[in-house]
């Protein structure tokens, strides 16, 4: 029996979250540092066998390199503006839930012994780009936005951008938000709940290319990692 669009979406969401869950639970308690890495790549593995499933490739989702000097001018130009307003938006979404929620203090020991220490300052870089800068941009953007958008409009893959478009954006970056929780808890989930949903804005406004959100996710990523780096008495 053939599913209809929606009913075939419903259940791509669903194996999605329902892996993700399962994953990061069973790893959790056996290696809290990799438990992410883990999760991410099974949940990747997972989206990239559902999309090939229904006959489509990834650079339907946005997964194109530029072809051109100047494609690759104008995408870094794309990168560095999402950069900042994602930057700006996470830190306005902040300052905003740190006036409804005190900042409880978290710890989080995943990047225990990096300050001063170039070996784990690579793997963490490493780590930082494939989940999330490659991964996260991949599924939560690329995989759910559309998914969701086939869920609400009832149509396989969406093409065109439409007001389902803009709303369809809000379930990835709650998903997003909460992929979060395991490291910095409810608080920082909901921090990134704003930078997930300016994610999916860059998405929808970039033509849903990826690489420019995967260039500017990677560059944050790599100055919270060198942050605790050079947090050292040298």
């Amino acid at each position: 029996m053939q599913l209809n669009a929606r009913t075939s979406a419903l259940i791509d969401i669903t194996l999605v979250i329902g892996v993700a869950i399962v994953i990061q639970a069973i790893l959790t308690p056996l290696t809290s540092k990799f438990a992410s890495l883990g999760t991410a790549m099974s949940v990747l593995a997972l989206s990239t066998m559902l999309v090939y499933h229904h006959g489509w490739r990834w650079a339907q989702f946005g997964l194109e390199l530029p072809t051109s000097w100047g494609a690759w001018l104008k995408t870094i130009g794309q990168a560095l503006l999402a950069l900042v307003c994602l930057v700006i938006i996470g830190a306005l979404g902040s300052y905003a839930l740190s006036l409804v929620i005190e900042h409880p203090p978290v710890v989080d020991d995943r990047f225990a012994g990096i300050q001063g220490n170039v070996p784990l300052y690579i793997m963490w870089l490493f780590i930082g780009w494939l989940v999330g800068g490659f991964t996260e941009e991949l599924v939560f953007r690329g995989f759910l936005i559309n998914r969701v958008e086939s869920l609400l409009k009832n149509e396989a893959l969406i093409l065109k951008t439409s007001a389902v478009s803009f709303l369809a954006i809000i379930i990835p970056a709650l998903l997003f938000g909460f992929a979060h929780y395991w490291n910095r808890g409810l608080y920082g989930a909901l921090q990134i709940i704003p930078v997930g949903i300016g994610f999916g804005l860059f998405y929808l406004l970039y033509g849903r290319k990826l690489l420019p959100l995967m260039l500017a996710h990677a560059t944050v990523d790599t100055l919270g990692v060198t942050s605790r780096f050079l947090d050292a008495n040298w």
